[in-house]
């Protein structure tokens, strides 16, 4: 797993896509996941993809950083190797990038995903 690689739950409850959005050098082990939602007015509009941004993108798309998680590496590559997760085409570089900044304005996001983005643009914090 690395930063804009992209994977989807094979059961049918959750069917957005995952980004890897940050793998951080302080925790390698440890991956920032968002995922793609469909765009509707009364969504957080910091990042929208749209169909050609990646091949699973159909329609109007955000991302749902209010949604943020993170997983430990081994444990996606052990789904995956499970088939529980199904891994899709990487994200472009510069699809990460948008993704990424829309993560530095939206409101929406996790404290622990404020002061993370906050301490790595801050070294001295």
């Amino acid at each position: 797993m690395k930063a804009g690689d992209t994977f989807r739950r094979k059961d049918s409850q959750d069917k957005h896509l995952w980004v890897v959005m940050y793998i951080t050098k302080h925790h390698p082990e440890e991956c920032v996941l968002v995922n793609l939602t469909s765009n509707r007015d009364y969504k957080d509009q910091s990042c929208t993809l749209e169909s050609g941004d990646h091949p699973f993108i159909a329609h109007s798309t955000v991302v749902n950083y209010g949604g943020a998680t993170k997983a430990l590496r081994q444990a996606i590559i052990r789904e995956l190797k499970k088939g529980t997760i199904i891994q899709e085409e990487s994200c472009s570089l510069s699809v990460l990038k948008r993704i990424r900044e829309g993560a530095l304005v939206t409101r929406q996001k996790p404290l622990w995903l404020k002061e993370m983005l906050e301490r790595y643009a801050n070294p001295n914090k």
